[in-house]
């Protein structure tokens, strides 16, 4: 089930966010048993604390989405998960995927959440999938808009103009063994794995 939650953080927290300078190319790793550090940790335990129901939970993973430059269909899960094509699933998974959206586009970035894959062009592996418009849902990306979603759908970002600023979270259990053990007392940074595989693909096609 997809919900949303419109004016969900306070004037005060939706301010600190904008004001708030971190690595953006980073994961950042928030312990949910460890004191919040800025805005972007008050953000993660407000959520946890108001939205997140799954039981054991370590901590979050939460990442800016600025402007990607080529918006693929993926899941979050996988995502996180896998490297050099081999997937490091954890044996819980997270169940749910968080949006938060600090800036809105001029036009279009709506988040599409496909539902089924409709058809494949055979034998044109790494081909896009082609999708039904019945199969596909769309939300507006709004100013202090929370989206919550299940962490395995497939989506994407439509083509935009303008600023779009999201901030995604993922609520874990354990973290997939590709990176460090889930630390409920820390708050750390990690590389986005998922963006340097992409480079090292493209690098092998410039």
């Amino acid at each position: 089930m997809i919900e949303i939650i419109d004016n969900y953080a306070s004037e005060d927290l939706y301010g600190q966010l904008l004001e708030t300078s971190l690595a953006y190319s980073k994961v950042h790793w928030i312990g949910i048993q460890a004191e919040p550090e800025n805005a972007l940790h008050d953000l993660v335990h407000e959520v946890y604390n108001s939205n997140v129901e799954q039981e054991g939970i370590s901590g979050a993973t939460a990442w800016y989405n600025i402007r990607p430059k080529n918006p693929k269909m993926h899941n979050d899960i996988d995502s996180y998960s896998t490297q050099k094509g081999i997937s490091y699933r954890p044996e819980v998974l997270p169940e749910r995927t968080f949006l938060y959206y600090l800036k809105s586009p001029e036009s279009g970035g709506q988040l599409a959440i496909h539902t089924r894959v409709s058809f494949v062009r055979a034998g044109q592996a790494g081909q896009d999938i082609i999708w039904d418009d019945s199969e596909v849902d769309t939300i507006s990306a709004i100013v202090n808009r929370l989206i919550s979603m299940p962490a395995d759908v497939a989506h994407r970002v439509l083509p935009y103009t303008g600023n779009r600023v999201s901030i995604g979270m993922i609520f874990w259990v354990d973290l997939p063994k590709i990176y460090p053990e889930a630390d409920p007392d820390n708050n750390t940074v990690y590389d986005r794995i998922w963006e340097i595989e992409d480079s090292e693909q493209i690098a092998l096609y410039v």
